[in-house]
């Protein structure tokens, strides 16, 4: 089954906070800890820095006001619908 690779859309943190729901992971969290885990086939990875910030989802859809901010880099990204990587699952090839 390959895996797919979504990059998430960097954008400014807006200055109002009623305008978006910033989420950050808490501190310390582990090298490899991911906002959301499914048992899909798609990572939404950060745009700047390409860590991965949603892990095996089902779908991925912009939600207006829903960022994240990236435990690795703090860039603020936006999910995003495209464009799509395709990658080998590396547990099947």
């Amino acid at each position: 089954m390959m895996r797919r690779t979504v990059r998430m859309a960097v954008v400014a943190e807006p200055d109002d906070p009623e305008l978006a729901r910033v989420f950050a992971l808490p501190r310390p969290s582990a090298p490899g800890a991911a906002f959301l885990e499914g048992h899909g086939r798609i990572d939404c990875v950060c745009g700047h820095c390409g860590r991965v910030l949603m892990r095996r989802q089902r779908s991925v859809h912009r939600v207006p006001g829903l960022l994240f901010r990236c435990p690795a880099c703090g860039s603020c990204n936006a999910p995003t619908e495209g464009p799509v990587q395709q990658i080998p699952d590396p547990r099947t090839g």
